[in-house]
């Protein structure tokens, strides 16, 4: 709980400084892209950090190596996204806390797919998905609306 308790400060101070940072230099509009980002809805930010973790992947597979993805961040994205950069780590065992996420894909490396950076990656996906889905009508008419599951 310590541990927990610390890295929650450690966040809210994190958050704070962002912030003080932004209005000091004049650059207020960071704290809307990054700070205030999850409260409105999907941003370019989400986009980078996130669209990977399940697209292109075998849904309702019990492996999680090929039901969602992991990918890399830099150290800022990686803190304001909880250090959900290792994905496949978190739908593994979802009760490791964030922080020692890395920790845990040091120790099963060897057993998990090799982790690309964010854009490249989402480039890779883009071209991947066309492939597989092709157009979003089809898309839309095969899978959407929760189809399949």
């Amino acid at each position: 709980r310590k541990r927990v308790r610390r890295m929650s400060i450690a966040a809210l101070v994190y958050v704070l400084l962002f912030t003080a940072l932004s209005i000091i230099s004049g650059y207020w509009f960071l704290i809307v892209l990054f700070i205030l980002a999850p409260f409105y809805g999907p941003t370019i930010h989400f986009m980078i950090v996130g669209a990977h973790m399940h697209a292109c992947c075998q849904p309702n597979n019990p492996d999680f190596r090929l039901s969602c993805g992991d990918v890399k961040l830099d150290p800022i994205s990686s803190t304001l996204y909880w250090h959900m950069e290792y994905h496949i780590e978190h739908h593994m065992f979802p009760s490791i806390p964030c922080y020692n996420l890395k920790k845990f894909h040091k120790f099963t490396a060897d057993q998990m797919p090799r982790r690309e950076s964010a854009l490249p990656l989402l480039i890779k996906l883009g071209r991947k998905s066309k492939e597989m889905y092709g157009s979003w009508e089809e898309w839309r008419e095969n899978y959407g609306y929760y189809k399949g599951l």
